[in-house]
């Protein structure tokens, strides 16, 4: 977890000129998410999915799994991804629902700036299966 955002930003370094899209939860943007000051200020842009279940999802999923009446410090709030990505000077975009997803991405990738795309996921949609 946290990998994602200085990974893009390497990735982006090592070949500018292809596109970088990388995939990250809520939880592990928090852990390295202000990275995106380095990728502004950098000129580096990539375009991070944000998917936003307000929870570390991969965690409680093993928790479910394994100990199901002991969940425990697997909860995240309610945070404005989009806004945050604002804030340290790259694009930020909710989407709130898949109909609007395409023209975001677009927009995303075609801006030439880091951009975050803030997709807010049913914490409910968590799986607990044995197979994937």
């Amino acid at each position: 977890m946290g990998y994602a955002i200085p990974a893009s930003i390497g990735a982006k370094l090592a070949r500018p000129d292809r596109p970088v899209v990388t995939f990250v939860g809520d939880g592990g943007y928090m852990m390295t998410g202000m990275e995106l000051e380095t990728a502004v200020r950098e000129a580096t842009p990539f375009v991070a999915l944000v998917y936003d279940n307000q929870q570390y999802g991969t965690i409680k999923m093993h928790q479910v799994h394994d100990y199901p009446a002991q969940l425990v410090g697997t909860t995240l709030g309610p945070i404005d991804f989009a806004a945050l990505a604002r804030s340290l000077g790259g694009v930020g975009i909710s989407v709130r629902d898949d109909s609007e997803f395409p023209a975001a991405f677009r927009e995303a990738l075609a801006n030439g700036r880091p951009t975050v795309l803030h997709l807010r996921v049913d914490p409910e949609q968590l799986y607990v299966g044995d197979e994937p």
